[in-house]
């Protein structure tokens, strides 16, 4: 079995001086990365839940969508989804051609698509390990750590990690 690296949103619009670092510090280390990468993209079509039950339609564009300049040059496998949770049947299938039961998150946001997709992958009977210094929220540092800490309890202490104890 072999392990991947999943890049979670590392879309221009979710740039913001909050989740910066975290963005700007995970393609260094995903060049380092023995496994396969993942880079997931986030859209928003107007027939997704955040339109009709949140009224939100941020994501609708290519402009807002589009991956950052510095993920481009990776070695990545990119992946839509629509929901909160990364494990779409595209996402399931690659998956399980290469071979793949552990699965490594980071990106963006730690209280929301890293923590659904976390326990999705977890779920489906593989493991999903966090790096908890290549993971962010726009919603501050309180509620980041709150989902790191929740996370721990939901998949196991084992499961988040630190960047350095892989590479």
């Amino acid at each position: 079995m072999s392990a991947a690296l999943m890049i979670i949103d590392p879309q221009e619009g979710w740039r913001h001086w909050s989740v910066n670092d975290v963005l700007d510090r995970i393609p260094d280390f995903a060049k380092k990365f023995d496994g396969e990468i993942i880079v997931m993209r986030f859209i928003n079509p107007p027939s997704s839940p955040f339109n009709r039950f949140l009224d939100w339609s941020n994501f609708a564009d290519e402009e807002e969508h589009k991956i950052i300049e510095s993920y481009k040059s990776l070695r990545a496998h990119e992946f839509m989804h629509q929901t909160y949770g990364c494990l779409t049947p595209e996402v399931e299938e690659f998956l399980t051609s290469k071979n793949i039961d552990t699965v490594y998150l980071s990106g963006i946001f730690t209280d929301v698509c890293v923590a659904m997709t976390a326990m999705q992958l977890f779920d489906s009977n593989r493991e999903p390990f966090v790096i908890s210094d290549l993971v962010g929220t726009l919603h501050g540092n309180k509620v980041h750590d709150a989902a790191l800490k929740s996370l721990g309890s939901i998949i196991g202490q084992r499961h988040t990690i630190t960047s350095d104890t892989l590479i």
